[in-house]
């Protein structure tokens, strides 16, 4: 009995940490909670075993009854699951297009290329994949914002980030000039003042403002 104590002794520890990382992230990803939610099964499943074992040891009459339960439990929890995984293909998964996705469909045909230059996946890399269109960079967003607030931090952040930052630029400037995208959506503050320090003006490149929306500039290669 102590051996398994200790495994669930381990496993509780295991899982402790994984919370605190979670928060000590300080990011509301989800997924950051997998390695808790792995370890939060593992203690789940050890305390079911230690409780079986304590009560076999008193009645084996018990015992049945419980492996009965539990047998049932886990037919419950696979069923539910399979029939969770049937129902999602039988859905329609495809959403309205918001308002920056309705622009991008319409200033572009299928099978363009599209640049997407904002601070965020959303909206503009969904709106390229739900109209079937190809992305103008490998980039899914751009993480010039956060590169940036990085090296204000300290001297030897700037020193540490600034290669990467210019690098980036470099990068997206060769995309446009090489690729030629037929639309770029510029997610106009703070990419706007990013394109300056890396002498990125899309009018020079031969782009016109075919729109702005809210926060969102529309450039269409003329």
């Amino acid at each position: 009995m102590s051996r398994r104590s200790v495994f669930a002794a381990a496993l509780t520890a295991f899982l402790a940490v994984s919370l605190v990382n979670y928060f000590y992230g300080n990011q509301v990803w989800l997924y950051r909670l997998v390695p808790c939610e792995g370890a939060a099964f593992l203690v789940l499943g050890e305390a079911f075993y230690l409780y079986g074992v304590s009560v076999s040891r008193r009645s084996r009459g018990r015992l049945m009854a419980l492996s009965l339960v539990y047998m049932l439990f886990g037919a419950f929890f696979c069923a539910q699951s399979f029939a969770y995984a049937v129902n999602a293909r039988k859905l329609d998964c495809s959403a309205p297009l918001d308002e920056v996705g309705g622009r991008v469909l319409g200033l572009s045909g299928r099978k363009d290329t599209v640049l997407w230059l904002g601070t965020g996946i959303s909206p503009g890399f969904p709106a390229i994949l739900q109209c079937g269109l190809r992305p103008g960079s490998r980039y899914a967003y751009s993480v010039l914002a956060q590169v940036n607030h990085a090296m204000s931090i300290s001297p030897a952040n700037r020193a540490h980030f600034e290669p990467l930052f210019r690098k980036m630029l470099a990068q997206y400037k060769s995309y446009i000039l090489e690729k030629k995208p037929r639309l770029i959506v510029l997610q106009t503050n703070p990419m706007q003042a990013f394109l300056k320090q890396g002498e990125i003006d899309l009018t020079a490149f031969g782009y016109r403002e075919a729109e702005v929306y809210g926060e969102y500039s529309f450039f269409v290669l003329k």
